[in-house]
């Protein structure tokens, strides 16, 4: 295990071990007992993990295996969520995405609601099917099944890694969280992941209507909650430094697509939409230096980067680093019991980086090429 792995891993386990802390004082008076027993379990886990005592079969088998295990995850995980009814747990986003699109049906303005929803509204039309099927929970199982595809991407030429992210991933209980509330973070993070792999194909020979055509699916996911702009930052930087025409093609491509999904509530009822709305929520998670200096700091790191890697690691980084910062201020201006008990402050916003970090470790090797990080079927063709 390298340095680099070890760091990973220390942002995994405290966004689990913090998570572990607050819903064990829930249940029992020594919450330590289960800390103790998780991270036990965690050493236990990454020790095997990182050893290929049980990864020793042929490539087909794998293959079969992680398949296999990709499944029976996703059905375990519907089984998590049969167990619970989200409108009796009243706490994450469902509340927030139920009321919303249940409004937005009946024709009431959707952001006029007691749950005070802050996403944007492209994240609730990602939910509307969802809604539709008759259970908000499925959207969380459809952002797996995408990763679990986004994992053999990456994964995909090294083997037992992909095993290990995915093992890593079912053992979170951030994630488990997400799952059997009905929350919303994981699967948009996924969506936004999903979107680079795609547009990194797109890259290799894009047209100005393909470029505009993708700038305007990155203003929806624009349209979701305001942090990915930090993510869009980094990647589009990244991506676009030598080549200023494009990024300012794929830019209107985003302004557009950002507009038209925020006018016509904007319009519906511009008072509360600019004073309540999700501009005002959003904004409201983070003091503006915060912000700015995130944006700064996202700004210099796409100019330092030197590959598409260290664009991932870069966003592991930041959405850590602010959502840790939004944290620490809230534990210095309100205390620790209410920070954690009170519902002072969210953790589960350390889910955002989840997806990001378990495609990251390279378990020993180092993986830096921007080929590598293209999904095959978007993007076939020789690597280097």
């Amino acid at each position: 295990m390298t340095g680099h792995d070890i760091a990973v891993m220390v942002v995994y386990g405290w966004s689990n071990l913090l998570f572990v802390y607050k819903y064990a004082n829930r249940f029992t008076t020594n919450p330590w007992l289960w800390i103790l027993g998780y991270s036990i379990f965690l050493v236990a886990l990454l020790v095997l993990l990182w050893t290929d005592i049980v990864f020793k079969m042929s490539t087909g088998k794998r293959n079969a295996v992680f398949a296999i295990s990709v499944v029976s995850i996703a059905l375990f995980l519907y089984f998590i969520m049969s167990q619970f009814d989200p409108a009796q747990i009243r706490v994450g986003r469902f509340p927030a995405l139920y009321d919303w699109l249940s409004r937005l049906l009946r024709g009431q303005f959707p952001y006029l609601s007691t749950t005070r929803p802050s996403g944007f509204p492209f994240l609730f039309v990602l939910a509307l099917p969802f809604y539709m099927l008759g259970d908000l929970g499925f959207m969380q199982i459809f952002a797996f099944l995408i990763y679990a595809l986004l994992i053999h991407a990456r994964y995909g030429n090294q083997d037992a890694n992909r095993y290990r992210a995915l093992i890593l991933l079912a053992c979170a209980p951030v994630f488990l969280y997400e799952i059997v509330v009905r929350s919303d973070l994981f699967s948009n993070m996924v969506l936004v992941i999903l979107f680079m792999f795609v547009l990194e194909g797109m890259l290799q020979n894009g047209s100005n209507a393909r470029l505009l055509t993708a700038g305007f699916v990155a203003g929806l996911l624009l349209s979701t909650r305001g942090i990915v702009l930090l993510i869009f930052i980094l990647y589009l930087g990244y991506s676009f430094r030598h080549t200023l025409y494009k990024g300012l093609v794929m830019l209107a491509g985003i302004f557009v697509g950002f507009v038209v999904t925020i006018l016509p509530f904007a319009l519906w009822d511009p008072h509360y939409f600019m004073t309540s709305g999700p501009l005002a929520i959003q904004t409201s998670y983070l003091p503006t230096s915060l912000l700015v200096c995130s944006i700064v700091v996202c700004m210099l790191l796409a100019i330092r980067a030197r590959s598409l890697y260290h664009i991932y690691e870069y966003t592991a980084i930041i959405l850590f680093a602010v959502v840790l910062a939004a944290f620490s201020l809230s534990v210095f201006t309100d205390g620790w019991e209410a920070t954690i008990f009170r519902d002072r402050f969210d953790i589960s916003y350390f889910c955002l980086c989840l997806p990001f970090i378990l495609l990251l470790p390279a378990f020993g090797r180092t993986d830096t090429k921007r080929e590598n990080w293209t999904i095959a079927f978007c993007c076939p063709g020789p690597r280097e």
